[in-house]
């Protein structure tokens, strides 16, 4: 018989690292996917600013870069059937206007289903290609995830937003998802679902609010939508960050995060000659 400790900590063991949608239907994971890459994308965040360098006479200047921004989360999710714990580790590339920005992370969790703890981990990568100098932002997300003695999925997003107001920030914009769910001795599935997104944040970028509404297809089945927000409790684009994010799914799916960002500078010396 197990100890009240074994019984305590043997479940937390398992909570390594992000919320196992896995074991939702197709038509709550649909939204649940969403809501997960409004609390650990960068959809939503203020865009890097432009850093110019002063025109001066022959120079030899020492700049820090900021180059990118490495990111831990600890995760939180619950609903009526299960509950989530776990963590997430990942690197962001913050360098906007020289670069694609790009992300990849990695996460684990433990997901209590009927007093069954099951071990989730999951790997995502966002990219975000840049499309002309208009007003389009386009976000490219690819996921596998597997959940043990669960089963396995993998999904891949294509989203394109428009900014229809500058300040505050309102966009709009189209997404489509294409999944495939493999259950532990069921057939897998797979198929499409469309949706719209949207998002708003106030001119000082410290408070960005998100949402999403999701189809119903052949493969998520009735249509779904997930809100979700992110509130910047301290710190700027150049140093460490500190974020509460947060949102809700319909069926009264909530989860919660803390978003932690630290930022990776490196010392760079330029040669600049004014003719």
């Amino acid at each position: 018989m197990l100890s009240g400790a074994e019984r305590f900590f043997g479940p937390l063991r398992a909570a390594r690292v992000i919320l196992g949608v896995i074991a939702l239907t197709p038509c709550r994971a649909m939204a649940q996917h969403g809501l997960d890459r409004a609390l650990t994308g960068k959809r939503g965040e203020a865009p890097e600013p432009r850093r110019a360098v002063p025109a001066t006479p022959a120079a030899v200047e020492s700049l820090k870069v900021l180059e990118a921004k490495w990111l831990v989360q600890p995760l939180g999710s619950t609903a009526t059937n299960y509950k989530d714990v776990g963590v997430l580790a990942g690197y962001q590339n913050t360098n906007r206007f020289t670069a694609i920005p790009w992300q990849f992370d990695m996460r684990g969790s433990a997901r209590w289903i009927a007093g069954s703890a099951h071990f989730h981990w999951q790997a995502d990568a966002e990219v975000d290609p840049p499309i002309g100098d208009g007003p389009l932002l386009a976000v490219l997300t690819a996921q596998h995830g597997v959940t043990r003695a669960v089963g396995r999925s993998d999904e891949v997003t294509a989203e394109v937003d428009v900014a229809i107001v500058r300040d505050p920030s309102i966009t709009l914009g189209a997404v489509g998802y294409y999944d495939w769910n493999e259950p532990e001795n069921a057939p897998a599935t797979d198929g499409a679902t469309p949706g719209l997104t949207g998002s708003w944040s106030r001119p000082s970028g410290r408070l960005t609010l998100l949402g999403e509404y999701d189809f119903s297809s052949t493969f998520a089945g009735s249509d779904n939508y997930a809100i979700a927000g992110s509130y910047l409790v301290s710190g700027t684009s150049g140093s460490t960050q500190i974020s509460i994010r947060g949102g809700w799914v319909k069926g009264n799916a909530v989860s919660l995060s803390l978003q932690i960002g630290v930022p990776s500078v490196k010392q760079s010396t330029r040669l600049r000659t004014n003719r």
